[in-house]
């Protein structure tokens, strides 16, 4: 009976003590802002995540002034207008007290530059979002989009965009090429898409692309094709493929 007695009391003590500190902090702390406000000051903005995006940059979004307190910073606010930076997918931004501002970023992807009049990023989804580098060769070339492609048909560049990074995507995923290996993947309204995959061009018909790419994996695992080799394919015929060596120099 004496023991169970004592371990509530023990337990209501280390409550009455925690409760006790909380009360210590908070009154610390709102007699810090009521004595000295002036000091309770942003002291430090901390970006995390941002590589492409730099911290400049992002600082200048941020849009706030030297001498701007902690209790005035509108964190959602903040977040919104680092998204406005071209690189910058999604944002996040948090005060971190006494006197310090985290935003987490989440940067964009670029899978491929698209040469349409300039040269532009674009990400997984097809979308422009920042001027490239003409000479940019560390991702697959989109070429082929002229403006009489949008004369023809407002909708056509675009679709034609999302169609070349899915045979992208899917030449890795069913291991028929690497995208690293893909240095263009230029379109014509008249013939559709030709795949420059290493020393292998491959030529894909408007239509069907699914049926293609299953034509294509049949000639590699089955008939041999080496798609390594200075090697034509053209899948875009209806019911055959065909397939012939590229001169070396062709090919590279």
């Amino acid at each position: 009976m004496q023991s169970s007695s004592i371990l509530p009391l023990r337990g209501t003590l280390h409550a009455l003590s925690w409760f006790a500190a909380v009360a210590a902090t908070t009154a610390a702390v709102t007699v810090a802002v009521l004595a000295r406000p002036d000091q309770m000051l942003v002291e430090q903005v901390r970006f995390e995540g941002s590589q492409r995006a730099g911290d400049a940059e992002l600082r200048h979004l941020t849009d706030l002034r030297n001498g701007t307190r902690v209790w005035e910073v509108d964190a959602e606010a903040v977040a919104r207008r680092i998204e406005t930076h071209p690189w910058v997918a999604e944002a996040r931004a948090e005060v971190v007290w006494p006197d310090t501002l985290v935003v987490e970023v989440t940067e964009r992807e670029a899978v491929a530059v698209l040469h349409a009049g300039r040269a532009v990023y674009v990400d997984a989804d097809g979308a422009p979002f920042l001027g490239a580098r003409a000479d940019e060769v560390d991702l697959p070339q989109l070429t082929g989009y002229e403006p009489a492609l949008e004369r023809l048909h407002p909708d056509l560049p675009g679709m034609a965009v999302r169609d070349s990074l899915w045979l992208l995507d899917q030449l890795e995923r069913r291991g028929l090429g690497d995208p690293a290996d893909v240095s263009e993947i230029a379109f014509s309204e008249v013939r559709g898409f030709t795949v420059h995959l290493g020393l292998a061009r491959l030529v894909f018909g408007h239509g069907g692309l699914p049926r293609q790419l299953d034509r294509l994996e049949r000639l590699v695992r089955d008939q041999g094709v080496d798609l390594s080799e200075p090697t034509f394919v053209d899948l875009a015929p209806p019911s055959v493929a065909i397939v012939r060596p590229l001169p070396a120099a062709v090919g590279g």
